[in-house]
């Protein structure tokens, strides 16, 4: 499994980005003041930038759409409280330091990631966990703007032009719907119910 392959410190950015569709400098950025284990969600405002020279830091998110309050599974929430408890946050409350506290570079990130995709095996983009996420949704029934709001993303269109192909198409939903609202149901009972009621078989109503 790919977050075994990973270094123990750095796996709760891929619990991020799979369990909360978070993207890799909004990851970074994560501080445990923007955790709320209350209400079970957390609050996305800023993202890690690393400049060309000098230290990493906090700035605002990619656009005004990633502002966002995202909805924490129990699972993720519990990988949050572990890491916290093994690896004591920053001097400014960031989960993903490093073992001296500062702030994780992006590219050092990304070098780390392809060593634990190699390592098992993978060919994986960070990125990916946060369409694995997105597919998990649209899997379970989520609307398309309910899942545009939880990935931050500008419009509906930019949600369904990036996952249009993982929805399914309005007549499997259809056959969905009935399916379920006629299981159970069968022809011989329906026939029955007509004849009592005085209807003759094939008269229109």
């Amino acid at each position: 499994m790919l977050l075994d392959a990973m270094p123990e410190r750095y796996r709760v950015a891929g619990v991020l980005a799979a369990g909360a569709g978070l993207r890799q400098g909004e990851a970074l950025g994560v501080t445990v003041d923007r955790i709320d284990f209350l209400r079970r969600r957390l609050v996305i405002d800023r993202q890690m930038v690393t400049p060309p020279t000098g230290t990493p830091g906090l700035a605002p998110p990619k656009s005004d759409a990633s502002y966002r309050k995202v909805p924490l599974a129990d699972p993720v929430l519990e990988a949050l409280a572990d890491h916290l408890r093994r690896f004591p946050p920053g001097d400014d409350g960031l989960v993903l330091t490093y073992g001296d506290g500062r702030p994780v570079r992006r590219n050092r990130f990304g070098y780390m990631w392809r060593q634990s995709c190699a390592r098992a095996g993978l060919d994986f983009r960070y990125h990916d966990l946060r369409h694995h996420f997105a597919s998990l949704l649209i899997a379970g029934g989520e609307s398309v703007v309910a899942i545009q709001r939880v990935l931050g993303h500008a419009s509906a269109k930019v949600t369904l032009d990036t996952y249009g192909h993982l929805f399914p198409d309005a007549e499997d939903h259809t056959r969905a719907v009935l399916n379920a609202a006629l299981s159970g149901w069968c022809v011989q009972d329906v026939s029955k119910g007509t004849h009592q009621g005085g209807e003759s078989a094939g008269q229109p109503t």
